[in-house]
């Protein structure tokens, strides 16, 4: 369970995935959004797994929400990705 926050920038969220569970949810992430995650091992890839050893959920509920943002930064306006600067090598 968990909460995710759901915008036309795209999704910010975090959930609790039993271990062996995840690369189900990889496989489920893939198929209903092949346009996000084209096969599964992208899924994985995008996943940012942080495995915390529980005895019981930290969340109560899956909360999915439509939100004007999927991140509050706060910036009045959504920041232009198109226009980032100029790329920096390492």
């Amino acid at each position: 369970l968990g909460s995710v926050s759901v915008a036309s920038e795209g999704y910010n969220g975090a959930l609790a995935v039993p271990v062996e569970r995840r690369t189900r949810l990889a496989q489920t992430l893939s198929n209903a959004a092949p346009e996000l995650w084209p096969t599964e091992e992208d899924a994985i890839k995008a996943l940012n797994w942080d495995a915390q050893p529980t005895r019981s959920s930290p969340f109560h509920r899956l909360l999915v929400k439509e939100k004007k943002r999927a991140l509050v930064d706060g910036f009045e306006e959504p920041l232009d990705w198109d226009d980032c600067g100029a790329e920096v090598p390492p």
